[in-house]
């Protein structure tokens, strides 16, 4: 009796580690986060591409994976997925966005994948690698949708405008969201390249704007310069029957107004030194000599107060009154910085000794701070 129960365990041991030994594990732990490359996938490979000399994932889509977990009891595939939900903003009890979800219109088709990733390029390269996020999703446009279904915003929408000629054309209107490095951008598939520069320029500011905070003292020493002229009116004269406003009258007429220029179809225009202000002029029927003119004398009208924009407003500009905030002129001074080389600002901004300082504080943050290349070429 005692070797056959000896042998039922025998037995029962040996079917044990049989069955040990078929057991297979059904879950995936492969990252799916991760950017593989596929030499038969142009857009595949081009994402590829940017993540090994980049570090930066690019989506096209939120929904990153899919795992094959059972068929049902009619046969048909039962998937689990991984789907991004990214932290585009941080919400307080106040915010109007702390219930919304995002829903993505896609930017389909190889042609146009391929032109999102050219200028994601671009824009990583004009980068210091501190300030890569590590990932970006690139849609056509995103809805803002809040937990009853009403839709609170609309990021990269687009519309028909007609210019001052009446023609019509669709104009794109690209908008982001960077948080905590990661982004969310749309319409790189559709704007032309200046308003991919000038987007790109606005998510560069918004990038050091968030970091330049950090550097207290040195902004303390920025708002120490012009203390008493901050939130002014009435402290920049603009000519008004010089030979300046001659030109004016006779090269761009229906821009002259009594605060100078007004409307160019994007909104009024806060600088003479905006990306993309002087390709609009001479579109307009402005001369090359005109623009420079322009440049210089409005230099000479805010420069010798010791600022480089006027004050902005809700529905465009006060020409005439100096920015509300300190943070607003480090705001101004900013883009002024990315926008230009130090060689051109100096070349229009050099003889105002109170702008060299503030610019020189900027810049120093700028390049040693934030390691950002102001020598574009």
């Amino acid at each position: 009796m005692r070797y056959l129960v000896i042998s039922i365990l025998f037995v029962l041991a040996f079917c044990s580690c049989q069955k040990e030994d078929e057991l297979t594990n059904e879950l995936d732990f492969s990252n799916v986060f991760e950017i593989t490359n596929d030499p038969n996938d142009a857009v595949q490979s081009a994402r590829y591409e940017i993540y090994k000399n980049y570090n930066v994932s690019v989506y096209f889509n939120d929904t990153v994976g899919r795992q094959l977990i059972r068929n049902d009891i009619n046969g048909n595939p039962y998937y689990r997925y991984e789907t991004l939900d990214m932290p585009w903003t941080f919400f307080d009890e106040n915010s109007a966005e702390s219930n919304v979800t995002y829903r993505y219109f896609y930017t389909e088709g190889t042609e146009r994948q391929l032109k999102a990733l050219e200028r994601i390029v671009t824009f990583l390269e004009s980068l210091d690698e501190k300030m890569y996020p590590k990932i970006i999703m690139a849609v056509d446009s995103a809805y803002l949708v809040r937990n009853d279904g009403v839709v609170t915003a609309v990021l990269g929408s687009s519309e028909v405008i007609k210019d001052l000629w009446g023609n019509l054309s669709v104009m794109h209107n690209p908008d982001f969201r960077t948080n905590f490095r990661y982004m969310l951008l749309t319409s790189l598939a559709d704007i032309d390249d200046l308003r991919s520069d000038e987007y790109f320029l606005s998510i560069t500011k918004d990038l050091a704007m968030d970091k330049i905070v950090n550097y207290g003292d040195k902004l303390a020493n920025f708002g120490n310069i012009t203390p008493d002229d901050y939130n002014k009116d009435d402290i920049f004269v603009y000519p008004t029957d010089d030979e300046m406003e001659a030109k004016w009258e006779t090269e761009l007429p229906f821009l002259v107004g009594s605060y100078g220029v007004q409307t160019l179809g994007y909104g009024r225009p806060h600088s003479f030194f905006e990306l993309g202000y002087e390709e609009r002029l001479i579109g307009l029927g402005a001369t090359t000599e005109f623009v420079e003119d322009s440049k210089t004398i409005y230099a000479s009208i805010i420069g010798s107060k010791g600022f480089v924009k006027p004050k902005g407003t809700a529905s465009g500009v006060d020409m005439r009154n100096s920015p509300a905030t300190v943070n607003d002129d480090i705001v101004a001074f900013t883009e002024l910085a990315l926008l230009y080389t130090p060689e051109e600002v100096q070349y229009y901004w050099g003889k105002y000794p109170l702008v060299m300082q503030k610019y020189n504080i900027i810049k120093d943050i700028l390049v040693n701070d934030m390691g950002i290349d102001l020598e574009r070429e």
